[in-house]
């Protein structure tokens, strides 16, 4: 990130990725704007103005949708009750879209994921903090959202709190009792396959060490079959994990073994010379316009931010 010229660090939470832009979130900063196709940086967000805020927790996690709307929301309750801003393109304005004024005072806004378009159905997730093992959900149907209260979905499974560190993203954003998947820091620390209709773990990816931090999920579906994503973060200034998986997610049995996951000792903060002391990152599933190439992008704080191109072609 420091060749990105991003100086203060342990700020930079998040990946939204448009169209044409990866931006790059860092909180009290304008959204940086990377061309997706060459990585080279080609200015910031240009009309972030008080959701930049001056606090660095207003924007403090942004996603986008499948139709270049980005999403950015605050911490709550630090910065007050939870709040999401949509910029429709990374030009413009933002507007406010969610404000739910009984957020809970365990906290929520360390994560966001959006399946779909906000222009037609979409789905909206938010992990809850603490140790309620649950998140928030919002509908959008034809262009509307439902409701500024969202339905609080309860996760059955999962032995121990969560606390900061957890991500949920949908599979189908016309279904609200669709599957899902959720990556979280508690015991068993496996990344999830949840069956949305009873809210039960009904597959899971192997478990990861206590040592490091799972903090992120996305979904995609590509040339046909499923996939899903997490990651692992090392927040100390010993050892080695920073690590992303890849998952087939045609069948309970094709999840239980990653199909491709990165390098250790690369792309982490710990490995670009500073430490992630908050355990941060993102990662992120798209699919080009063609439907030739699936594009993982993902990102370690204090580390790397990176592209991996996958193709459908049968050599």
């Amino acid at each position: 990130q420091s060749d990105l010229g991003i100086t203060t660090l342990h700020n930079t939470t998040s990946l939204a990725v448009t169209k044409d832009y990866v931006v790059v979130n860092t909180r009290k900063e304008a959204g940086m704007l990377l061309d997706r196709k060459t990585g080279a940086k080609v200015g910031t967000m240009p009309n972030m103005g008080s959701v930049q805020g001056q606090d660095g927790l207003t924007n403090f996690f942004a996603t986008a949708d499948d139709a270049d709307n980005i999403l950015i929301n605050n911490l709550a309750p630090n910065a007050g009750t939870y709040k999401v801003w949509r910029f429709k393109g990374v030009n413009a304005t933002p507007e406010l879209y969610i404000d739910w004024t009984s957020s809970p005072a365990s906290g929520i806004g360390r994560k966001l994921s959006i399946k779909g378009n906000l222009d037609g159905d979409a789905i909206i997730t938010a992990a809850l903090m603490g140790d309620a093992k649950s998140f928030a959900r919002w509908q959008v149907k034809d262009g509307v959202l439902l409701s500024q209260t969202p339905e609080i979905v309860a996760i059955k499974g999962i032995d121990a709190a969560w606390w900061n560190n957890a991500d949920v993203v949908a599979t189908n954003p016309s279904d609200p009792t669709a599957d899902y998947f959720v990556s979280y820091y508690a015991a068993p620390r496996k990344f999830a396959w949840v069956d949305g209709k009873t809210n039960t773990i009904k597959a899971q990816g192997p478990e990861i060490s206590g040592n490091w931090i799972q903090n992120s999920a996305d979904y995609t579906v590509f040339n046909g079959n499923p996939y899903a994503v997490n990651m692992s973060i090392n927040s100390f200034t010993w050892g080695s994990d920073d690590k992303v998986y890849l998952h087939d997610a045609n069948a309970v049995t094709t999840f239980t073994e990653p199909i491709w996951a990165t390098p250790i000792g690369t792309y982490g903060g710990k490995d670009n010379g500073g430490t992630n002391a908050n355990g941060t990152g993102d990662s992120i599933l798209k699919v080009s316009n063609d439907g030739y190439y699936m594009y993982l992008y993902f990102m370690f704080t204090n580390g790397c931010v990176v592209c991996v191109q996958f193709d459908c072609i049968d050599m």
